[in-house]
């Protein structure tokens, strides 16, 4: 009879690793894929998470209990609709740097005069006005929505979590300092270096 032949590069000798392991019980690996998922799990707690606030107001009001009353809930808000935030906490970028809380210029109603100071007329005989801008508008983005500031993004991801912005970091906001790094913005929360929120809870 004769022999089978065998490649000079494979070895003679099975894998003996391979073929104990075919045999064990799927219990027993099942047991290290728990147990590995659970080491995972303990090394990912310990570890800061960084929560980049979207400037999205993210807030499930059927999971918040405080809101539930017989018969439903007592308040829901329509989609699309954000709180506005204290009046320290600019809500947009203006356009031409600086910030505003106007998503449209505002303007404001000027009689006009002629150079003696007496009101200008029409031919209507009803005097002439003139509209002036007295605040900026806001930037938009290239779906034509206003562009919010880091600031608000942050104020609008707090409160859909349940939490609110520590004072010094609301005082800070207000006297236009931003938001500095290494600050503590709630408990538990730091903003890192790179401006995102580090969650450490």
């Amino acid at each position: 009879m004769k022999q089978p032949d065998i490649p000079e590069d494979e070895p003679e000798v099975p894998n003996i690793r391979a073929a104990a392991s075919a045999n064990e019980e799927p219990s027993i690996v099942e047991g290290l894929v728990e147990e590995v998922r659970k080491l995972r799990e303990q090394v990912l707690a310990q570890q800061p998470r960084e929560d980049r606030p979207d400037g999205k107001w993210n807030y499930i009001y059927k999971n918040q209990s405080h809101l539930r009353v017989m018969g439903g809930l007592e308040v829901e808000n329509p989609p699309g609709w954000e709180p506005f935030p204290p009046s320290g906490i600019p809500r947009y970028v203006a356009v031409g740097g600086g910030t505003t809380d106007h998503i449209e210029a505002p303007l404001k109603t000027f009689p006009k005069f002629d150079a003696v100071g007496n009101p200008l007329l029409g031919d209507d005989g009803m005097p002439v006005y003139t509209e002036v801008p007295i605040a900026k508008a806001a930037e938009k983005d290239a779906d034509g929505k206003p562009v919010k500031t880091e600031e608000y993004k942050l104020w609008l991801h707090m409160r859909a979590k349940g939490k609110r912005l520590g004072s010094d970091v609301m005082s800070d906001i207000a006297a236009g300092k931003g938001l500095p790094a290494g600050a503590v913005i709630a408990d538990g929360i730091t903003i890192g270096d790179n401006g995102i929120p580090i969650t450490q809870e």
